[in-house]
C-alpha cells in the first residue's frame, strides 16, 4: 500500500482512481462522494478528472484525491497508477459487459501491480441484484474482493465505500 503524496511540500494525500466501462456510473458517484450531488444528465468523460476529498474518520483526516479516467484512456493504464493508493473498479449490475471489462481491468492491473488494493462497486440497485454477477464470481471468491453496491442517486452504499477506501490507510494528519 503507497503512503500519501505530498502536495505542495506538506499535505499529503492518497490517489485513489476509478475506472470501468464508459456509462456505468463513476463521475456520478465520485460527484456525491466529494459534493453530495449527482447530474441527472448523462455527459461521457474525456480525458481526466480529478476531485479532491479532506475526510475525517475515527479521529483522522485523510486527503484523498479521485482520479476519474476516461475508459478510452484505459490502453495508457499503467501511467496513471503511478503513486495510486487504490483502484476502484465499477460496473453496472445490468450491463454484462462491464462485467467482463471489469474482469480484464483487474487482470491487468494485477499484472502490473500485484499489491494494488482493489474495491470492486456495483452501481444499481441491491435489491435487485442481491447476489454478484455470475461472470465477477471467480474474481470475487478468488481475490477475497466484496462488492460495495452504489446508487448515487439516492446516495446508497457512500458512506460504506468510504470506510473501506480509508480502512488501513496510514493517518496522514491527526484532529484536535
Amino acid at each position: 500500500m503507497s503512503s500519501p503524496t505530498q502536495v505542495n511540500g506538506y499535505q499529503p494525500f492518497y490517489k485513489i482512481v476509478f475506472l470501468g466501462k464508459q456509462g456505468v456510473g463513476k463521475t456520478s458517484i465520485i460527484r456525491r462522494l466529494v459534493a453530495s450531488n449527482v447530474d441527472t444528465e448523462y455527459v461521457p468523460t474525456l480525458g481526466i478528472y480529478y476531485y479532491n476529498l479532506e475526510l475525517e474518520y475515527q479521529k483522522h483526516n485523510y486527503y484523498l484525491q479521485f482520479w476519474d479516467i476516461s475508459n478510452s484512456l484505459d490502453y495508457q493504464i499503467k501511467n496513471f497508477l503511478f503513486n495510486t493508493t487504490a483502484v476502484v473498479l465499477v460496473f453496472n449490475y445490468s450491463d454484462k459487459e462491464s462485467h467482463t471489462y471489469v474482469n480484464q481491468l483487474f487482470e491487468k492491473i494485477k499484472e502490473i501491480h500485484p499489491s494494488m488494493k482493489f474495491l470492486l462497486v456495483g452501481n444499481g440497485s441491491k435489491e435487485d441484484h442481491p447476489k454478484p454477477p455470475k461472470n465477477l464470481n471467480k474474481l470475487v471468491n478468488e481475490n477475497n474482493l466484496m462488492i460495495y453496491p452504489m446508487s448515487p442517486q439516492n446516495n446508497a452504499g457512500m458512506s460504506l465505500l468510504l470506510q473501506a477506501i480509508v480502512q488501513d490507510l496510514p493517518h496522514s494528519l491527526e484532529t484536535e
